[in-house]
């Protein structure tokens, strides 16, 4: 099969916090950094950024040894997993990871009023990274099947810009198994400053080809857990 392009548009699909999929009885929300931060209906966070660098810094506390649960601090009432993860790459985290992820969020309780959940997944632009988390998780979770594309789900109920690297697309492959189709999105990265950069009226001026990384930094496609 072909891979799919996204078209290039400027503007995003999604205005705040999005419910993006259900996993068992637990909601999955996303957004960038502020449009999760706005909201305090919250029981769990799942941070890309590794330190939440508004309010509260937050260490990273994501250790291969210990298990989801173990990996939670509180952060404006609710616990936070925080990953240390950079800008237009791929996560330090093994695929088991994400099996365990998925796990525990299947045996989420219910709340006290008998309602899921809620998690809310954010990075600061809520594209590349929080993408990438929800492609895994749409796959792992059973919501896709082999013949469909996670990243164009997530692209399709969420925003077209998800999923912006190459180095993105390959961690995705590398987690779930299977082969992604989609290109990268670009979004509104930039792999010559690793920043993003805008013009005067908040777009991107650049497009971003994939992040160039040494061996070093790829460490997942020499195999691991």
């Amino acid at each position: 099969m072909d891979k799919k392009s996204s078209a290039a548009r400027l503007t995003c699909d999604h205005e705040g916090a999005t419910l993006v999929l259900t996993i068992g009885e637990t909601e999955i929300w996303a957004g960038d950094r502020e449009e999760i931060g706005r909201e305090f209906m919250f029981d769990y966070l799942l941070s890309a950024l590794g330190t939440y660098t508004k309010g509260t810094p937050v260490k990273v506390l994501y250790d291969p040894d210990k298990t989801v649960p173990e990996g939670l601090v509180a952060l404006k009432g609710c616990p936070v997993i925080a990953v240390d993860w950079p800008d237009g790459s791929s996560a330090p985290l093994p695929r088991t990871w994400w099996f365990d992820l998925v796990e525990w969020i299947c045996h989420l309780p219910k709340k006290e009023d008998g309602g899921g959940q809620k998690i809310g997944v954010f990075c600061q632009g809520g594209h590349g990274r929080t993408g990438t988390i929800l492609a895994i998780l749409v796959w792992l979770a059973g919501i896709v099947q082999e013949k469909e594309d996670p990243v164009e789900w997530v692209r399709e109920n969420y925003c077209h810009k998800a999923v912006e690297t190459a180095d993105q697309i390959e961690y995705i492959e590398y987690v779930i198994g299977h082969e992604v189709w989609a290109e990268p999105s670009h979004g509104t990265y930039s792999a010559w400053t690793g920043e993003r950069a805008y013009d005067g009226f908040g777009r991107a001026v650049q497009p971003a080809s994939s992040v160039v990384m040494g061996e070093e930094d790829h460490w997942w496609k020499r195999g691991g857990r």
